[in-house]
């Protein structure tokens, strides 16, 4: 399997862990070890963990990682120690913590630790210790993410970063080297550092007093929350000195309840709290994680997730934070309990980690509310990228294959960096289940049970608009026989026609939509209407999936190319022969059932350029029609694509203003998850995501239709120059190429599109008229596309 990187070790490695945890789950515990000066060489720290790490040098705070990895493979962080240093002894402390069970996030093999400093590296001389401030008998936080925490903070031992405490240490025991953690491959970091932004909140929209609380070891803290009522704070509180960053006080209730606050960052978050306090011994903080406030609180108990965590605080000051984990929201609500003497809250920060986003990709014109949608867009992406893509920051966190084969286009053309795509595919690709398909999330547990069939159709579609935004041929070289090879298994399933007919045991998701109309929000494979069934719209996929893999052989191998050129003309050939309602002038979506097919179905057809003279009307027709099923926000893209292709901008403008203007002229942020079946928080039993990067198919209409900036050839080297005014008076972007930034503007003039637009050198640019531009400034006047 191809990743970035290298592997780092060429000696044998040695992970290291406590005596007989290898069983446990939820596991927290800690290692360190002097070392002298001289050791450390050049001042270079390597870590690896199984699954999460926090390092500390000489008492001080280094990082916490690493990259995710899958079931195959993790990754080691490098780090110029040096500043931490001192001559003499240093102290290296970790705490490494892993659920021991594969959530969407981590697939671990067993709790393990990996540090190499010159030529130490972890082995029996380390010191070690199970981290008993932490529980283990907790529920889950969320199914993807894994276990909610739990600690008490009064029995984590003082100053042991330092060896200033005065705890029981034992020696750790270096896992055996046939172990499956030994199998995975190691590989160097192959992404940025995530970028620590440190936020205040903005506001502090309630604050409420909480009956007391009798027990609180009770693990169901969610449940507890959920069921309590919130009254009348009695007592001082300084909103301001909280958004200053200035110590502010909860003052104790009279009857002995707890005090809850709301606290809006005002934006999309991804991370860890910091909260600086004085306490009283045995005081207990719940942190709840939300998107929206409802009723006057923030209730963590949706569906059968579970957003709180409990923190038992020791007396004095003190930090509560959470680095070996990530939590997300835009409100975070803390709940302080069984206290009796005002609390001194010093600083409430967030700690806000995600990739580092300086993109030079810009779009702006006179509309404000496109304006606000392209803001909004660029905020969702930034919220849902660290290093993968995730397809929220809140409820999972989750890498979903399926969602990239959007996302990842939506990337290219906010952000305009091909780095993280390139690993997101590479992981996916690294995690094969047992009969070679690409689950549809990464990482999975290795098993089949995650496989979306259609997924692995898309994985060609993916590699294509790689190569159209990026130009990494070499890349492009060394992951296409592996996804030629996945395509060639999901041809195994196909019928004498040529069609595709999976089997039942797979999620043959596409959509929501095909469940949400029904109410379904689960995909046994008895309830979930696509499941088992000969479908027009997986048909589509695979036809465009062949015309991917012609594509990118044309260059490389021009037998291949033609063989899949033919394939996927026998494809669309038989999808319209068994697919075709002449009486209903539409596609059917399932071949043994008249009914009409999505207008995804029916967009794919026009987007595959295939579809015969005759069947591209209709096709257009049924894109705006009520008996066609029409997508949620995921698969509304393919539907822009497709209406911009015929011209119908018009039904573009009417789907933005029916389904994501209520979005953008709401106080929410970001782009939600839903809003054609089920409407931003509300939606998927209350817990709808209102920040999902696969909500985004205006941003593709913003760059290649108004703006009318489309790459044609690998990395933008040969690209169209085709505006759109669509009732606009002027429109203005930027887009990064691999050669350079391209700067596009136009005006609106009786006379036509006044257009300026700046060339890097190495490219060239094609107007609608057949005209090639090439390096430097052009101006001209254009008849742009109408409405």
């Amino acid at each position: 399997m191809v990743l970035l990187g290298r592997n780092l070790f060429e000696r044998e490695i040695s992970w290291i862990a406590p005596e007989s945890v290898s069983e446990r789950k939820n596991v927290h515990f800690r290692a360190r070890r002097n070392i002298f000066r001289d050791a450390f060489g050049d001042g270079k720290l390597s870590i690896a963990a199984e699954s999460y790490y926090a390092l500390w040098v000489n008492g001080e705070f280094v990082a916490n990682g690493p990259a995710r990895g899958t079931y195959s493979c993790n990754f080691i962080d490098e780090y110029d120690i040096d500043v931490f240093l001192q001559d003499g002894e240093n102290i290296i402390a970790v705490e490494v913590f892993c659920n021991n069970y594969p959530t969407f996030i981590a697939s671990p093999s067993q709790p393990a630790l990996l540090v190499k400093v010159g030529d130490v590296i972890t082995d029996e001389s380390w010191d070690v210790q199970i981290a008993s401030d932490w529980r283990d008998d907790v529920p889950k936080y969320t199914l993807q993410i894994g276990s909610m925490e739990f600690r008490d903070m009064r029995l984590e031992p003082q100053g042991w970063q330092v060896c200033q405490d005065n705890s029981e240490w034992q020696q750790a025991v270096v896992l055996a080297s046939d172990l499956p953690i030994y199998s995975k491959d190691l590989f160097v970091r192959d992404v940025c550092d995530l970028e620590a932004n440190v936020l205040l909140p903005v506001k502090v929209p309630v604050i409420s007093s909480v009956s007391p609380l009798a027990d609180l070891k009770d693990v169901n803290v969610a449940e507890i929350i959920g069921g309590e009522a919130f009254g009348n704070y009695e007592g001082e509180f300084s909103e301001y000195d909280i958004v200053a960053g200035n110590p502010a006080k909860i003052m104790p209730q009279p009857d002995g309840g707890g005090v809850a606050v709301i606290f809006d960052f005002g934006q999309a978050i991804i991370g860890g709290i910091s909260l600086d306090l004085e306490s009283q011994d045995g005081m207990a903080v719940d942190v709840c994680y939300g998107e929206s406030i409802e009723n006057g609180k923030i209730n963590p108990l949706r569906h059968h997730y579970r957003f709180a965590d409990r923190y038992i605080l020791r007396s004095g000051r003190q930090t509560v934070s959470n680095p070996l984990h990530f939590r997300g929201g835009r409100y975070v609500q803390l709940i302080f309990r069984d206290f009796n003497v005002p609390i001194t809250i010093n600083k409430f920060e967030f700690i806000d980690r995600r990739y580092p986003i300086d993109s030079p990709n810009k779009f702006e014109c006179d509309n404000k509310m496109l304006n606000s949608l392209w803001d909004k867009s660029l905020a969702t992406m930034s919220a849902c990228a660290t290093d993968t893509f995730l397809d929220c920051p809140w409820r999972e966190m989750s890498f979903w294959v399926n969602d990239f084969v959007v996302q990842q286009e939506f990337w290219h053309q906010l952000v305009g960096r091909p780095d993280l795509v390139k690993r997101s595919l590479s992981l996916a690709l690294s995690q094969p289940a047992s009969n070679g398909l690409v689950p549809g999330v990464c990482p999975s547990d290795g098993d089949d049970h995650y496989i979306l069939f259609p997924t692995n159709l898309f994985l060609p579609i993916i590699l294509k608009d790689f190569e159209r935004y990026s130009a990494d041929g070499d890349y492009v070289v060394a992951v296409l026989p592996e996804i030629e090879k996945i395509f060639n298994i999901c041809h195994r399933y196909a019928d004498g026609n040529n069609l595709l007919d999976p089997p039942v045991k797979y999620w043959n998701f596409t959509d929501w939509s095909y469940a949400l109309c029904m109410n379904i929000e689960h995909f046994d494979s008895e309830e979930y209407p696509l499941n088992g069934r000969n479908t027009c719209i997986v048909n589509w996929f695979f036809c465009l999936a062949a015309d991917a893999l012609a594509e990118l052989y044309i260059d490389r191998d021009n037998d291949k190319s033609q063989k899949y050129v033919k394939l996927a003309k026998k494809i669309s050939t038989a999808i319209v022969e068994k697919f075709w309602n002449e009486n209903l002038t539409c596609f059917n979506e399932f071949i043994d059932q008249d009914g009409p097919a999505s207008k995804i179905s029916h967009a794919l057809g026009i987007l595959s350029g295939r579809l015969p003279e005759k069947f591209i009307q209709p096709c257009s027709l049924a894109l705006s029609r009520d008996d066609c099923l029409t997508p949620e926000f995921y698969m509304m893209h393919y539907v822009f694509k497709a209406l911009a292709i015929t011209n119908n901008y018009d039904g573009i403008l009417r789907l933005i203003k029916e389904y994501w203007q209520p979005n953008v002229d709401s106080d929410c942020p970001t782009i939600w998850e839903a809003n054609v079946y089920q409407t931003g928080s509300q939606a998927f039993s209350n817990a709808g995501s209102m920040c999902h990067a696969f909500s985004l198919a205006p941003v593709s209409f913003f760059q290649q239709e108004i703006l009318g900036i489309k790459p044609l050839k690998k990395g933008f080297e040969i690209f169209s120059v085709n505006p759109c005014e669509i009732g606009l008076n002027n429109a203005c972007g930027t887009i990064n190429t691999p050669k350079g930034v391209i700067e596009m503007s136009w005006k609106k003039y009786d006379e036509g599109l006044k257009v300026n637009i700046v060339i890097p050198d190495g490219l060239q640019a094609v107007c609608h008229d057949g005209k090639v531009l090439f390096n430097g400034l052009h101006e001209f006047i254009i008849q742009g596309k109408k409405r």
